[in-house]
């Protein structure tokens, strides 16, 4: 019997200092203004990381994507795309879905100019042919294949 009083009165105790932990200690919580920042570390941020912004800034602004022929060859199933992109650095070319979901993609190296899409799998329908820059910009034409 002596027992269940010590676990009885453990089981109280641990209760009792559950709620206490559990109220409030009475200091007030600070309000920060809307003009400050909540970070740890007040530092500046670090200049790799300003650098890098600013070249992934650069990279976005410059670029300037031209598709400029789509000649679709339905015996070949394969579309052949000539493009202009300046800066040359790169570039995908991509056949997606009317929702941009990509049905067969390549990753060109610098200095391309044109490319042959094989397309042995495409169903009739209607797609987009793209071309993509690094920074993400895109020039596209419709292909209706048949």
């Amino acid at each position: 019997m002596k027992t269940w009083k010590h676990i009885l009165v453990g089981v109280a105790i641990s209760s009792l200092l559950w709620l206490a932990a559990c109220q409030p200690s009475g200091k007030t919580e600070k309000t920060i203004p809307e003009n400050q920042t909540t970070h740890r570390s007040e530092a500046p941020p670090s200049p790799k990381k300003k650098v890098e912004t600013e070249a992934k800034n650069e990279i976005k602004k410059n670029y300037k994507v031209k598709l400029l022929t789509m000649e679709p060859s339905l015996e070949a199933k394969e579309v052949k795309v000539s493009f202009d992109m300046q800066p040359n650095d790169g570039v995908v070319v991509a056949i997606t879905d009317v929702g941009h979901v990509a049905i067969h993609s390549d990753t060109l190296q610098t200095n391309a100019q044109a490319h042959t899409l094989k397309l042995d799998k495409l169903r009739p329908g209607i797609y987009l042919v793209s071309v993509i820059a690094p920074s993400g910009q895109r020039a596209s034409k419709e292909l209706f294949w048949q």
